[in-house]
Parts: C-alpha cells; structure tokens; sequence
C-alpha cells in the first residue's frame, strides 16, 4: 500500500510537510509507503523538493513524491496580496510547465538515491507525460528505475492519455474522487481550474472517439 497525502493552501503547508516528513522516516524505511505532494506552480517548489531528495539521501530512508501544478492560484495571489507578501505562484503557464518538467529531471536523472526514489506523475498535460515516459525511455537519462514510476489522471478525464501509457507498459492509474457531493464539486472545480489542458483536450478526445466508433461500425 501507498498513502499519499495531498498539498493545501501555503499557509497550512508547512504542518502538513512536518506531519509527512515524520512519517516517512518512520515508515519508509523498507520501501516508499509514505508519498509527500509537490506543487510545481509555486516558486519554492524545485528548492523544496532538492532538499527533501537530500534529506532523504542523508537519513537513509525512501523518497516517495507525488507531482502536481497546483490547484489554488487564485486564493494564494489573493492571500499573498492582502498581506503584503510576495506572489507565490510562478508569474506564467509557461513557468510553471518548466517547473513541472524541471522537477521530473530533478527526480528521474538527478535524484542523490534512485535506486530509493518513487514518483507519481499527476497530471493531464500531454507535454509532460510525454517528457517523462522519454526520460524513461533507454537512452533518455533516467536513472530511476521505470518500475518506480507511476502515472496518475482523473477518471473521466485524459484517458486516451492513460490508455496509451498502459498500452505502453507503464503503471497508469485513475484517480476516483469520492465524498458528498457539496465536497466532491468543489474539488472537481478546483482540479478542472488546474488542469485546463484536459478540458482544452475535449474536443481532441470526442473526436478519437467518433473516429473509433467509425471504424467499429464500418472498418474505416
């Protein structure tokens, strides 16, 4: 089994990475049962995340991390704004798919233990999943085994991303939100403000599917 807990807002955080980091030096010791959450679209993520790579390489224990863009833009720049506080959220889309990208090196290439490093790789955008499965491909400079490498989307969305990951081999996963509904919506919401690519990508995946249904019904 593998717990991986979920990223908040900036100022709950902190305990949150208190409360993750002690476990992990509990109980990954044998193998990576304890998953901490990065988010790439804030500023101190590449930082946070080299130093957790490091503390883990020097206690002796397992990594195990869960990679995501970020779900509350709005709120942290709201917060960060009324209290003065520089923004935390990198100031582009564009900085933000690097920082993702940057991360998966950080951790595919040169993390200090790969041989001890997990990663789940959360999310609907196509470049970087691409990106990932190239590191993992022989010849991309992975160092981390494939085998330590998952794949993870929302069910409902993305999923000829998530069919053509399995087609190849990799561990790919739908993720099942589950809960009373005034809980469940406004997490949908928040996922579908983060992950815009998979609702950009509808038009794409209605028209596989009609393509697929053709052929079914006509060979073509």
């Amino acid at each position: 089994m593998r717990l991986m807990i979920d990223a908040e807002h900036c100022q709950f955080q902190p305990a949150i990475d208190h409360a993750v980091l002690q476990l992990q030096r509990t109980h990954n010791t044998r193998f990576p049962a304890v998953f901490g959450t990065y988010q790439a679209y804030l500023v101190e993520c590449l930082p946070k995340l080299t130093l957790d790579l490091e503390r883990a390489r020097r206690e002796g224990w397992h990594m195990g991390a869960k990679l995501v863009r970020g779900a509350y833009m709005v709120h942290e720049r709201a917060r960060a704004q009324s209290l003065g506080l520089p923004d935390p959220i990198h100031p582009t889309a564009n900085d933000t798919h690097k920082a993702y990208d940057g991360a998966i090196d950080k951790l595919l290439v040169s993390c200090p233990q790969p041989h001890m490093t997990s990663l789940m790789v959360a999310t609907h955008n196509q470049q970087s999943i691409e990106h990932a499965a190239q590191r993992l491909a022989p010849g991309g400079g992975a160092t981390v085994p494939r085998e330590r490498v998952a794949f993870g989307q929302l069910l409902g969305m993305a999923d000829h991303l998530t069919f053509t990951l399995a087609a190849h081999g990799f561990k790919a996963y739908k993720y099942v939100p589950y809960g009373p509904v005034g809980e469940v919506l406004p997490y949908l919401i928040r996922r579908a403000q983060e992950n815009s690519d998979a609702l950009s990508g509808a038009p794409q995946q209605c028209a596989m599917m009609l393509r697929e249904v053709r052929r079914r019904l006509v060979g073509m």
